[in-house]
């Protein structure tokens, strides 16, 4: 584990369990998990996001812009972080839903450079909010799988290396998460205009606003450059 991330070994609820796959148990309030929750179960269909057909339409739904929650938690998270600055922070905005029945495909948080995409992800947070049957985050590539608990704070990085998914959701309560993003600090002004979910091309524009250099690697080998490896 990287100097910058060390502080999270003193946390009383940290567990480790993987290679680079870090969780602080209980780490959100029931309160902010019932905000979650609370929200997810009252909104009525037509707010869940309907963008054009494919996988994430009905499986997510954003948080009022008036409410503090989701930046309570970006605070919390920084405060056991040895080095918060390093990143540029994003938030859990909004509320993802998996239905029993329903799965989510294999995906890295930081999209292939060699394809011309990437987002800069350094780091990847998921908070869990309710129990839920099977529904496993699963990461194929490193033969582990986990069945989170409400007020988990899972940690991954954003790198190929750490492809994810999960398993089906079982019958029962659906699966309610929120995750949230720390991204590579030379990245400032793309997270700034929006443009880190946009499938940006790197060989120009991110390339140029690095001058040429590859972002550094924060992990625990020189293997693993976000955005890097296939």
């Amino acid at each position: 584990m990287n100097e910058r991330l060390l502080s999270l070994i003193n946390h009383p609820n940290f567990e480790k369990l993987c290679d680079d796959v870090w969780v602080v148990h209980d780490f959100t309030t029931e309160e902010e998990r019932n905000f979650y929750i609370d929200l997810a179960e009252s909104a009525p269909e037509e707010d869940w996001w309907q963008r054009e057909p494919g996988w994430w339409n009905g499986k997510f739904l954003p948080v009022p812009k008036d409410s503090s929650i989701p930046s309570q938690i970006v605070e919390k998270i920084k405060s056991i972080i040895g080095d918060p600055d390093y990143w540029v922070w994003g938030n859990p905005a909004s509320v993802h839903r998996i239905k029993p029945g329903e799965k989510m495909f294999l995906h890295a948080d930081n999209p292939n450079e060699k394809s011309g995409l990437n987002n800069w992800v350094d780091l990847s947070f998921v908070l869990y909010h309710n129990q839920f049957n099977g529904g496993e985050i699963i990461y194929p590539q490193l033969n582990f799988e986990y069945h989170p608990l409400p007020g988990d704070l899972l940690m991954h990085p954003g790198s190929q290396n750490y492809i994810h998914g999960t398993n089906e959701v079982l019958p029962g309560p659906n699966r309610y998460n929120s995750t949230m993003w720390a991204y590579d600090s030379r990245a400032k002004k793309l997270h700034e205009e929006g443009l880190v979910y946009e499938g940006y091309k790197t060989k120009n524009q991110l390339h140029s606003l690095y001058n040429g250099e590859k972002p550094n690697d924060i992990f625990s080998s020189g293997e693993r450059e976000p955005g890097n490896n296939v």
